[in-house]
């Protein structure tokens, strides 16, 4: 259900992003997001340490604070939604983590730290 949701997310900003970004600051946002897709492919590494999601949190606020580097430098409205999506992916996230280790919480992150590994990806593409 949540990659349906996911997938489809992701289709509908692809058909409306026009990525129209400065050259001097685009490769800097590349780096930025590219750093984000290798966070997000550590979270669930981080999850199965059962530290009492500490671990994970800190990779989440790392992510959580430059994603508002990114909105504050990205002008682009369909970028900006799925950035905002993806905010929604790390507050879930915090709070998935912050609860007792299960496998039905271990899915849970898997799929949202999926979505912000995409999200990532796509947005490092249109840039």
């Amino acid at each position: 259900m949540i990659g349906k949701i996911i997938t489809t997310t992701l289709l509908v900003v692809a058909l409306g992003v026009t990525g129209a970004m400065a050259k001097e600051s685009s490769t800097a946002l590349r780096k930025l997001t590219s750093k984000h897709e290798t966070l997000s492919k550590k979270i669930v590494t981080a999850y199965r340490k059962k530290d009492r999601g500490n671990s994970v949190l800190a990779i989440l606020n790392t992510l959580e604070s430059e994603q508002k580097t990114l909105k504050s430098q990205i002008h682009n409205p369909e970028i900006n939604n799925l950035l905002t999506f993806l905010t929604m992916c790390v507050k879930d996230l915090k709070t998935v983590v912050r609860k007792p280790y299960s496998s039905h919480n271990a899915q849970r992150v898997a799929d949202l730290s999926t979505s912000l590994q995409e999200g990532s990806h796509y947005i490092r593409q249109a840039i």
